[in-house]
C-alpha cells in the first residue's frame, strides 16, 4: 500500500540495532504470524506461549519479509548478506507499541475508542456502519483489540482514513490506560460493566474502575465521552459528566440525552424503536436487523456517534438497519427446516442471560431448544455463576435445555425441577450434544449456542448444517 502511514522513518526513530539491508520498497502489511508472511512484509517476532517467533525468521526472510524485528542475539546471523532487515531490541512488544504511536500520531483525525464488558464488537460495527457514510473509517477488524491487535490495526491506516474506531479489550487493570497511550483516542465509550473476566478483578467495581481507564483518559486529553446512562457503575462513575464534553444515551434514565421509546419486536424477531437526542431536536426511527433488545442500547451508543459527527438522522437510520451480525455474534442460520442462532463467539453471565432473554422473545412455529456450555475466566466465581444462569433460566419458557462441558454442569443442577417438552439434559462432549439434537430435533425448532469461545460450540451447527440441509 503505496499510501501507507507506516515507514522506515518511524522504525529508525523507534531505535534498536540495525542488521542486514533494507530493500527501500513500500511495506505490504504487518503480521507476527509467519504463515502470513508476504513479499515486503514487517514480521515481528515474539516469543509466544506454545512457539516462538524467532524460530521462523530464517523462513521469514525466503518469503522476502522487508523488515523483521526481533530480541535474541544469536540470530543476528541470518541477516548477513540478505536485503532483509532486522532490528534486535531488547523487547519486542514494547518496540511494536511504541511504533503504532509513533505511527498514529502523523496522522490527526478523529479516533473513538469503544470498550466494555459485552456488545463491543456489535457497537463497533454499528457505529463504523454510520460513519462510514461520511468518512473513510479504518476499523479494528477480527478480535485485535487487546496490547497486540492495537497496534496493529493502527499498522494498517493509511493517509486516505479519515476516522478511525479502535475496539480495546482487556482482562487485567491497566490494560486500558496503555491502549490510550499507544492508540491516542479523541473520544471514547464503554458500552457497560458487567461481569466478563471477573477471575482477573473479583468485583464488578474493580471492572468499572479498569474500564472507565479510558474516560480518565479523555477527560486529562480533553477528549468526548458517550455515556451509558442506563449502567449503574458507569453512572456512579461518571457523575457529573453530563456536559458539553459528554453525551449520555439510554433507555431508562432521565439522564440520557439520546433516548430510546417505543422499543418493541419487529420484523424478523429483531427490535424496532423510536428516539430522540434531546439536546437537539433531531429523532429517527429505527427496524434493527439483528436480534437481542440489549441490541437497541449498543443502537443508541452509535446514534449518539452519528450525532457528534453530524450525520443525518435519515442516514444513521438507514445504516442501522442495513447491519448485519457475523463471526457467530448472534447470528442466523438454516439447516434445512430447522433455524440456528449462533452466539458462541464468546459468552459470560451478562451476554449468557440477554442470548437467552433473547431466545425467549423470538417467535418460531416449533420449540426452543438451548445448548449452553462453559464460561470461562470466571474465578472463584465459576460455580455461583453458572448456577446463577440456571436460575435464571427457572423464569424463561424454554423447551428444552442442554449443557455441555464441565461448569455448565451447575446449570442443569438447578433446573432440576423446570418443567419443559424436552427437558434438561447435561452431556460432556459435544459430539454427545450433536448425536442428541439429531435425534431430536423437528422443522421449526429453534437451536441457541452459547458458550465461551473455548468450547467450539460452532462445530455443532456446523454438523446441523451439514445434516440437515439438503
Amino acid at each position: 500500500m503505496e499510501n501507507r502511514l507506516l515507514t522506515i522513518d518511524e522504525f529508525h526513530r523507534s531505535g534498536g540495532e540495525w542488521m542486514g539491508l533494507f530493500n527501500g520498497r513500500p511495506f505490504s502489511g504487518v503480521t507476527l504470524d509467519s504463515r502470513e508472511i508476504k513479499p515486503d512484509a514487517v514480521f515481528f517476532a515474539l516469543p509466544g506461549e506454545k512457539t516462538d517467533g524467532h524460530l521462523f525468521i530464517s523462513k521469514a526472510i525466503v518469503a522476502g519479509a522487508s523488515v523483521i524485528v526481533y530480541s535474541d542475539q544469536a540470530y543476528d546471523r541470518e541477516f548477513i548478506g540478505t536485503e532483509t532487515l532486522g532490528i534486535r531490541t531488547e523487547n519486542v512488544i514494547d518496540f511494536m507499541q511504541d511504533l503504532a504511536n509513533r505511527v498514529v500520531k502523523k496522522i490527526r483525525i478523529p479516533i473513538l475508542a469503544i470498550t466494555g464488558s459485552n456488545g463491543k464488537t456489535t457497537s463497533k460495527e454499528m457505529v463504523s456502519a454510520i460513519l462510514s457514510s461520511k468518512f473513510k473509517v479504518h476499523k479494528t477488524s477480527r478480535n485485535l483489540n487487546n496490547h497486540l491487535g492495537v497496534p496493529l490495526t493502527i499498522f494498517d491506516l493509511s493517509k486516505d482514513h479519515e476516522f478511525m474506531v479502535l475496539e480495546m479489550g482487556m482482562n487485567h487493570a491497566g490494560e486500558i490506560a496503555r491502549l490510550c497511550e499507544i492508540g491516542t483516542p479523541t473520544a471514547g465509550l464503554i458500552t457497560n460493566i458487567g461481569t466478563a473476566h471477573i477471575e482477573f478483578f473479583n468485583t464488578q467495581e474493580n471492572i468499572a474502575k479498569a474500564k472507565t481507564e479510558l474516560f480518565d483518559y479523555l477527560r486529562k486529553h480533553n477528549g468526548f465521552l458517550f455515556v451509558n446512562a442506563d449502567d449503574p457503575f458507569l453512572l456512579k462513575r461518571l457523575t457529573g459528566n453530563n456536559n458539553t464534553m459528554s453525551v449520555f444515551y439510554g433507555i431508562k434514565n432521565r439522564e440520557a440525552s439520546v433516548k430510546a421509546s417505543d422499543v418493541g419486536l419487529g420484523e424478523n424477531n429483531a427490535y424496532r424503536f423510536n428516539w430522540k437526542d434531546v439536546r437537539s431536536g433531531k429523532k429517527g426511527s429505527v427496524q434493527l436487523a439483528v436480534s437481542g433488545s440489549h441490541n437497541v442500547l449498543n443502537a443508541l451508543g452509535a446514534i449518539a456517534v452519528g450525532l457528534k459527527y453530524e450525520i443525518d438522522p435519515d442516514t444513521i437510520n438507514q445504516a442501522l438497519a442495513g447491519y448485519h451480525p457475523d463471526d457467530k455474534r448472534m447470528q442466523f442460520k438454516k439447516a434445512g427446516e430447522i433455524d440456528l442462532l449462533i452466539d458462541c463467539y464468546n459468552a459470560n453471565p451478562d451476554s449468557m442471560r440477554a442470548g437467552l432473554t433473547t431466545l425467549n422473545e423470538i417467535q418460531n412455529s416449533g420449540r426452543k431448544i438451548a445448548v449452553l456450555g462453559d464460561m470461562f475466566e470466571l474465578g472463584a466465581h465459576t460455580d455461583a455463576m453458572h448456577r446463577s444462569i440456571g436460575k435464571f433460566i427457572l423464569a424463561q419458557k424454554i423447551d428444552g435445555i442442554i449443557t455441555v462441558g464441565t461448569h455448565s454442569k451447575h446449570i442443569s443442577d438447578e433446573l432440576k425441577s423446570y418443567q419443559s417438552k424436552l427437558g434438561v439434559h447435561h452431556f460432556e462432549t459435544r459430539e454427545n450434544v450433536m448425536g442428541w439434537l439429531e435425534s431430536t430435533i423437528k422443522p421449526g425448532d429453534l437451536v441457541y449456542l452459547k458458550a465461551s469461545r473455548g468450547m467450539k460450540l460452532e462445530t455443532i451447527s456446523d454438523f446441523l448444517i451439514e445434516t440437515f440441509n439438503p
